[in-house]
C-alpha cells in the first residue's frame, strides 16, 4: 500500500471502509472549501522515514 497523495488515501479508504462511512467522511458542505484545504495541506506535507 502506497501513501503519496490526498488521493492515495481516499482510493485507500474507498477500497477498505464499508460505503457508508466511507460516503460520511468523503462527503463535504457547499462549495467544499474545507475539503479542498484540507487535501492542500496534506498533499504539502513531506514524510520522510524514521531511521533507528
Amino acid at each position: 500500500m502506497k501513501l503519496h497523495s490526498s488521493d492515495d488515501a481516499r482510493r485507500i479508504a474507498k477500497r477498505k471502509l464499508p460505503w457508508m462511512v466511507f460516503d460520511y467522511i468523503d462527503g463535504a458542505a457547499g462549495r467544499e472549501t474545507g475539503a479542498a484545504r484540507n487535501r492542500a495541506a496534506f498533499d504539502a506535507m513531506t514524510c520522510a522515514p524514521h531511521s533507528t
